[in-house]
């Protein structure tokens, strides 16, 4: 029996790339385990070697109060007039902040 897909493409041409096809497929699969997988996990629960947002999120604010209190520190044992420029630009950015908190 003769299927509607053996008359547009003949036998020969499935069973020659039959192997080629398979390792797409297999290839398709592999990629889709190992990097889709692991990113599609619900919940911002951790996978290991990965961070969700909600951890990059806080990571990057204990750094930044981190930075503040040395800041702080400074002030206190040194005054206020040992401040770089960068570091008195860090607290007024970081006191807007607290400012416009609703």
């Amino acid at each position: 029996m003769i299927t509607y897909l053996q008359t547009i493409v003949p036998l020969s041409v499935w069973t020659k790339a039959l192997p080629t096809l398979l390792i797409i497929f297999v290839s398709v699969a592999v990629i889709i385990l190992l990097v889709v997988k692991p990113f599609g996990k619900k919940g911002g629960k951790k996978t290991k070697g990965y961070q969700t947002i909600d951890d990059l999120y806080n990571e990057a604010k204990k750094e930044n109060e981190s930075t503040i209190d040395e800041i702080l520190e400074k002030i206190h044992k040194k005054g206020l007039h040992s401040l770089s420029k960068k570091e008195k630009e860090i607290l007024t950015r970081n006191s807007d902040k607290s400012h416009n908190r609703p």
